[in-house]
């Protein structure tokens, strides 16, 4: 984990697979105690509310912030907030995996897509391969990143069928330039594989690993 400027949070990289420089994105992860009374739309809330009224530390300016969303809280928070975050820090919105009607669906991916537009922020689709809507989710945004479910990357890795499945998956979204990430990397075997299927990054605990440094 690297030092995270957000209280209550931690922050996790996301590596290229292939670079001198590897860190895309920051994932900030919450660490804190929710209190009972509180949804987790209002923890959500709350970070934006932080993030628009608290400019990034210098060190972060040219870092990306990457920032866990679900469907609910893409519809919970107010176009203005999301204005005043995204103009002081680099923010990617990673849209998760969660149970929502259609139409929930349908307008959260509108509201996403408008403020790429407007704020100028990056779009991630989370746990694609997990659930039934990863897919959806991808047609409706054609995100800018796209997260591949740690433990469809492990049935991949016991299947050559599954694994001709997730490379074509993975072959027709880098064609469309977006940045694909292999969850859950754990071992250097993990990361090889991910490599190999055409992953372009990656996240897990091996970047815990001494050699990383990014404890």
């Amino acid at each position: 984990m690297f030092s995270c400027p957000i209280p209550n949070y931690t922050c996790e990289p996301i590596l290229a697979v292939k670079h001198r420089r590897p860190v895309l994105f920051w994932e900030a992860l919450f660490r804190g105690q929710k209190p009972a009374e509180e949804t987790w739309v209002e923890v959500d809330r709350n970070l934006f509310e932080h993030l628009a009224n608290t400019p990034a530390p210098d060190k972060w300016k040219r870092k990306t912030l990457a920032v866990n969303l679900s469907t609910d809280s893409v519809l919970g928070i107010t176009d203005d907030v999301v204005k005043a975050a995204s103009s002081n820090w680099n923010l990617c919105l990673e849209w998760t995996e969660d149970f929502a009607s259609n139409g929930d669906l349908h307008r959260a991916a509108e509201r996403l897509v408008e403020w790429r537009k407007e704020q100028g922020l990056l779009i991630s689709v989370d746990d694609v391969g997990a659930g039934m809507d990863g897919m959806l989710r991808t047609t409706l945004t054609q995100p800018d990143v796209l997260k591949i479910d740690g433990n469809f990357l492990k049935l991949a890795m016991a299947s050559a069928e599954n694994r001709e499945i997730l490379q074509h998956m993975i072959s027709h979204f880098s064609m469309k330039k977006m940045t694909v990430v292999a969850e859950h990397i754990e071992t250097r075997r993990d990361l090889s594989f991910a490599r190999a299927i055409g992953c372009t990054a990656w996240q897990g605990f091996w970047s815990r690993e001494p050699g990383f440094g990014y404890t």
